[in-house]
This record gives structure tokens, C-alpha cells and sequence, in this order.
């Protein structure tokens, strides 16, 4: 039963200590209390942790959840292999790359280019590729709306054609889905293509939760403001 519940929920990690139970006698400590969430939850608020409190005449600490967002500065840039999957892609670059007018000596030409390009390159992944979820969900609503239509009168060619070309940019679009999930999750040992929404995104969040900075020792002392590690060392 407990494996059961441990593959639906998340345990979150616990900030400010390790034990939330003391026994009386010093015998013995224990992690008994914590915050389980579901994958749906950590989709929405990525980080959230609970936090132990100082505990009084209670042998158990209490303990809060928080959902703090730390703006640590600058992501960095990541290239995508789902934009490989589109036909113009390579073009894109060769030509931007080509067009780009910058002086000065090859290294510095060539810093400058990949500035350059990964602007242009965040700029059409906004353009070409846009919020894929809501995409995929505008072309089932297309392909169900035809549907309910042959359901009762049936299609026209030319409405049939329309279907199949909808199915195509649907099952196109899961795939670059897929692609990306898949490069989020760095699941090596899961074949890429496999849709398994679910099982991504639970690595994801595991992933994101394990690399997750939610502090800095700053001159002997801990840290969690982003705004006071950036003015510590500026």
C-alpha cells in the first residue's frame, strides 16, 4: 500500500533540518512528518518545499509548506533537439549566420555570432514552435469537431483531406513534444519516441527538485534571498 501511494506522490524536500520527531530520551530521531504532492501539483509550483520549525514541548517539529520562486539570474542557453524535426530549421541558421555583419578578430566574430544567433533563435522558437500544449489541443478539437460531423452527415473530400492533414500536424507536434520532454528529463535509459507524458514529467520535477538552488553560504552565514547573494557578491 505504502509503494502505492510513494509512485503517486512526491515527497518534498525538507529545509531547516534533517529529523522532525525527537523521542524524549535521546534513544532515537526521526523524519515522520512531511508533505506529500502530487505530480500535478509540482507542475504548477516546481518550488515548493516544506520547511521544520522550531519545535516546544512537542517531540514532533511542525513543519510548513512554501512555494518561494528564486530569481538567481540568467538561464542559460540550451538548444533543443526538436528543432532539428523542422524542415527550415538548418536554413534558418545557415542564413542568419551568414547574414550576421561583425568586425573584429575570429574569436571575437564568433562570440559575437552566437549572441546574436541565440536571440534570433529563442525569437523563433517563440514564432514556429509557440505553446505546443495549446497547439496540440486545437488540432484535437479540429480533428473531434470533423468527426462528430461525419458522424452524422459525413465528409466531403475536401473535408476529409483537412482531417488528414490536421492528424498529421497532431502526431507531428506529440512528437516534438515527446523530444522535448525526453531531453528535459535526461531519461538515458528510456528510448526517445516513447510517449509517456507521465512518466517525463515526474522525472522532470524529480530532476528539477534535485538541482534546485534554494540557498548560498555567504561569508560563513546561509543565504536564501537571491536579492542578498547578488548584492554579497557583486
Amino acid at each position: 500500500m505504502i509503494s502505492l501511494i510513494l509512485q503517486e506522490f512526491l515527497i518534498l524536500p525538507l529545509h531547516g533540518r534533517t529529523y522532525t520527531w525527537y523521542k524524549p530520551d535521546g534513544g532515537c530521531k526521526s523524519r515522520i512528518d512531511r508533505v506529500l504532492v502530487n505530480h500535478n501539483w509540482m507542475t504548477k509550483w516546481s518550488s515548493s518545499y516544506q520547511k521544520g520549525l522550531r519545535r516546544t514541548v512537542s517531540d514532533h517539529c511542525p513543519i510548513i509548506l512554501e512555494v518561494k520562486v528564486r530569481d538567481w539570474g540568467l538561464k542559460p542557453f540550451r538548444c533543443l533537439n526538436a528543432w532539428f524535426s523542422h524542415p527550415n530549421f538548418k536554413e534558418f541558421v545557415s542564413n542568419k549566420w551568414v547574414n550576421y555583419r561583425v568586425e573584429g578578430w575570429d574569436s571575437f566574430i564568433v562570440k559575437k555570432k552566437l549572441k546574436l544567433l541565440k536571440a534570433d533563435l529563442k525569437e523563433w522558437n517563440r514564432q514556429v514552435f509557440g505553446n505546443l500544449d495549446e497547439t496540440i489541443e486545437r488540432h484535437k478539437q479540429s480533428i473531434h469537431e470533423l468527426d462528430l460531423i461525419d458522424d452524422v452527415f459525413g465528409l466531403e473530400d475536401i473535408e476529409i483531406v483537412k482531417r488528414n492533414e490536421v492528424s498529421a500536424l497532431l502526431l507531428r507536434d506529440l512528437k516534438r513534444k515527446d523530444s522535448l520532454n525526453f531531453q528535459k528529463a535526461l531519461c538515458n535509459w528510456i528510448k526517445e519516441g516513447d510517449a509517456n507524458s507521465r512518466l517525463f514529467h515526474n522525472y522532470i520535477n524529480r530532476r528539477r527538485k534535485r538541482n534546485e538552488i534554494v540557498g548560498l553560504e555567504v561569508n560563513g552565514e546561509w543565504r536564501e534571498e537571491a536579492a542578498e547573494v547578488k548584492q554579497e557578491n557583486a
